[in-house]
């Protein structure tokens, strides 16, 4: 059973995500209609960690992006969260205290974000609530970072080999040169 159930979202699979605000948990529903708990306990608290290991207090909303990770408005901890597929949870946003300041990751502060929303790009638009503001968090680029760094790894790896290949091919002509001057000369 849900205690208050507040947002609800569906991932690109059919299935249901629900904030039981007052029951301090993301509930799923699968497409089966088979309800699980995938974050939070019936207790309140602000606590990151994995499945029910985590504390929420008063998640009112929350919105799946592509990639199946939840992202939830953590109302009375002043903070966003971040649910992984596997239930893990961390703190994204907020410092866990009201406040109104722009910063990065948990150097921004909150009062009371009731509203949290992903876009394709996985910006996150804030309802901050009694700040009477729209927030915008934007997206890491850690992942494109790291694709770049493997793409350029996997290049010098290829130029490595594409010279060894080359330095090879090079003192081939080189012997067959030396040997064809050399019989040319005798």
């Amino acid at each position: 059973s849900f205690t208050r159930p507040y947002g609800v979202d569906i991932d690109s699979s059919g299935n249901i995500y629900v904030a039981d605000s007052y029951g301090y948990k993301i509930r799923k529903i699968d497409t089966n209609g088979d309800v699980t708990t995938l974050a939070g306990s019936s207790s309140s608290g602000n606590v990151d960690g994995s499945g029910t290991d985590a504390r929420f207090a008063l998640p009112t909303s929350m919105s799946v992006d592509s990639s199946g990770n939840a992202y939830v408005a953590d109302y009375n901890n002043h903070t966003i969260r971040k649910i992984t597929s596997d239930g893990e949870v961390t703190t994204i946003a907020g410092t866990g205290s009201s406040g109104s300041s722009d910063g990065t990751g948990t150097s921004a502060s909150f009062q009371n974000p009731d509203r949290a929303t992903v876009d394709s790009s996985g910006n996150i638009y804030v309802s901050d609530t009694k700040n009477h503001t729209i927030r915008k968090l934007i997206a890491e680029p850690i992942d494109a970072i790291k694709t770049a760094t493997q793409q350029i790894a996997n290049l010098r790896a290829q130029v490595g080999a594409n010279m060894t290949r080359l330095e090879s091919e090079v003192s081939g002509v080189k012997m067959y040169d030396e040997n064809l001057t050399n019989a040319i000369s005798r």
